[in-house]
């Protein structure tokens, strides 16, 4: 039991060495970079003298600039789902004649969606108003 302890301290010891170590060389300052200027990098540091005469300024590549239109076009696969439904469905029965929309048409309250046959609603209206007009 006490060399799991003593492990233990050792390894809590190390590793506050270590933290301490890590924050004391984060620490120190840092002397400033010499920066050189162009046309003194290597040549001057090695001793040979660049070439005599006006020296070049560093080769730089250039381009025209041009207008041109970008599209940002993203494709993906997935399904959505409307916030809102509606089922359909009839309060009387009869034969559908026309459809006024098709899938996915946005539709408002009160808009005739389905025209059902009305020509056998129409001949039994008929027959009352003729059964009343004889009574």
């Amino acid at each position: 039991m006490a060399s799991k302890s003593l492990y233990t301290a050792v390894a809590v010891v190390g590793i506050a060495a270590a933290s301490g170590a890590a924050w004391w060389y984060q620490q120190q300052p840092q002397g400033p970079k010499e920066i050189q200027p162009a046309g003194e990098g290597r040549a001057a540091r090695s001793g040979t003298a660049p070439a005599a005469g006006p020296q070049r300024p560093p080769a730089v590549e250039i381009a025209r600039v041009e207008s041109l239109r970008i599209t940002d076009d993203a494709q993906a696969v997935g399904s959505l789902r409307s916030r809102q439904s509606v089922i359909l469905r009839p309060e009387v029965s009869g034969r559908v004649t026309q459809i006024n929309f098709r899938d996915a048409d946005r539709v408002r309250r009160g808009q005739l969606l389905v025209q059902l046959d009305d020509q056998l609603p129409m001949a039994q209206v008929k027959q009352a108003e003729a059964e009343v007009s004889i009574a």
